[in-house]
C-alpha cells in the first residue's frame, strides 16, 4: 500500500450519488490560492496570504473541477448528467487525485484543521466505490524534522498511527502519542463548506512547514457553469460541467 500520486484517475468518477461508468475526459482541476502577489521598489516579492486562524493550513485554496465529456452515446449517462444539472443542492464529488494540506506548529497547539473531509476507508465510501480501491489512498500525517523544502532536506521524524473518529467523538479525550485522530464527517463551517479537524497526541514543534497531511478530499460543490450542447451529428453528444466549492 502506498499514498503516492498516480498519472491519471484510475477509479471512478464519483459526482452527486453516483460512480460514474464512463467519466469524464479530460478532468481539470483549477487550484485558486488564497493569496496576493506585489513586488516592491527593489523587485522583491510580498505574499499576502489568507489567515484563518490557529491549526489551518499555511495555504489556503479553493478548488474547480471542470469535466469533459467529448461524446456520449449512453442513456444512462446522459440521465444521469440530466439529473446532476437539475439538482439545487450542494453534492459530494471525489475524483481520486491526493492533496496535500502542510501546517507550521508552534510546540503548543495540538489541533488542526485539513481544508476538506477525508474520503477515508471506514467512512464516507460511496455507493458503487469498491473498498478495494482505497488501500493505494490511504490518509497520512508526518511529521518532519525540519521546514519542507528546505537545503539540507528534512527528514520524517513521525508517521502518525490514524485513527479515525466522527465529529462527535474526536474531543472526547487525547490521542496517544504518535497517533492521529482524524474526524471523518468533518464540520460544516458555513453554507454547506465542510472541514475536518486532526487532533495530534503531542503538538509539533515551533518551527514552519513541518507538518504534512496527504488525503483523498471528499468536495461539497456546485455547478458553476455547464457547456454548450451541439446536436448536429446524429448520435453525438458532448456534454461539459464545471464544478466549485460551496
Amino acid at each position: 500500500m502506498s499514498n503516492d500520486n498516480e498519472s491519471g484517475i484510475k477509479n471512478p468518477v464519483y459526482i452527486g450519488g453516483v460512480s460514474f461508468d464512463r467519466g469524464p475526459n479530460p478532468v481539470v482541476l483549477n487550484v485558486i490560492r488564497a493569496e496576493a502577489k506585489n513586488r516592491n521598489v527593489a523587485l522583491g516579492l510580498a505574499v499576502d496570504r489568507l489567515l484563518v486562524g490557529t491549526g489551518y493550513p499555511n495555504v489556503m485554496n479553493t478548488h474547480e473541477i471542470t469535466n469533459v465529456w467529448p461524446d456520449i452515446r449512453e442513456a444512462k449517462l446522459l440521465d444521469q448528467l440530466g439529473v446532476l444539472t437539475a439538482m439545487g443542492q450542494p453534492f459530494d464529488v471525489c475524483i481520486w487525485k491526493l492533496t496535500r494540506d502542510v501546517f507550521s506548529g508552534d510546540g503548543v497547539t495540538k489541533d488542526f484543521f485539513i481544508q476538506r473531509r477525508a474520503l477515508s476507508p471506514t467512512v464516507n465510501v460511496p455507493t458503487g466505490i469498491p473498498s478495494t480501491s482505497f488501500p493505494d489512498y490511504d490518509t497520512t500525517v508526518e511529521l518532519w524534522s525540519g521546514p519542507l523544502g528546505q537545503i539540507p532536506a528534512p527528514t520524517l521524524t513521525t508517521s502518525f498511527t490514524v485513527v479515525h473518529k466522527t465529529n462527535a467523538t474526536i474531543d472526547s479525550s487525547d490521542p496517544a502519542s504518535g497517533e492521529a485522530w482524524i474526524e471523518d464527517d468533518g464540520r460544516d463551517v458555513g453554507g454547506g463548506h465542510y472541514i475536518a479537524k486532526v487532533r495530534l497526541g503531542a503538538a509539533p514543534p515551533d518551527a514552519d512547514d513541518v507538518l504534512k497531511i496527504t488525503y483523498v478530499p471528499l468536495y461539497r460543490m456546485t455547478i458553476d457553469q455547464q457547456a454548450q450542447q451541439s446536436f448536429g451529428p446524429k448520435l453525438v453528444e458532448p456534454r461539459g460541467i464545471k464544478l466549485v466549492e460551496v
